[in-house]
C-alpha cells in the first residue's frame, strides 16, 4: 500500500448535509477500491486564485489515505464526474504522514 495526500476543492455553496454526502462518497471510493482513508480534514471556504466554473471561492478538504493504483484511478474517476468538485490533485507520500 502506498500512501497518499488528496487536496479537493468542492463548490462553497453547497449545504452542510451535500458536503457530508459528499464525503461519504469520497470514503466509499476509496473503500471500495481497495483503501483505506487515515484522516479528512477540512480547511473551510477559501477565496480561489482565480474564477473557476464562475466560482471565487471554494471549499478545500485535505483527504490522507492508502491505496493503490485502482484506488486513485477509482479517486480520480470519482472527482471527474462529480459536479461538486471544482479541482482536485493527488500526491503520492514517501511514507504514512498521520
Amino acid at each position: 500500500m502506498r500512501f497518499y495526500e488528496s487536496v479537493c476543492i468542492i463548490d462553497s455553496e453547497l449545504g452542510e448535509e451535500e458536503k457530508e454526502n459528499f464525503l461519504q462518497s469520497v470514503k466509499e471510493a476509496i473503500e471500495n477500491n481497495e483503501g483505506s482513508v487515515s484522516e479528512i480534514k477540512d480547511w473551510g471556504n477559501r477565496k480561489l486564485a482565480y474564477p473557476i466554473k464562475d466560482q471565487q471561492e471554494g471549499h478545500y478538504y485535505i483527504i490522507y489515505f492508502s491505496g493503490n493504483s485502482v484506488t486513485t484511478s477509482e479517486l480520480e474517476r470519482f472527482f471527474k464526474f462529480s459536479e461538486e468538485v471544482l479541482r482536485y490533485m493527488f500526491i503520492r507520500l514517501e511514507e504514512e504522514a498521520i
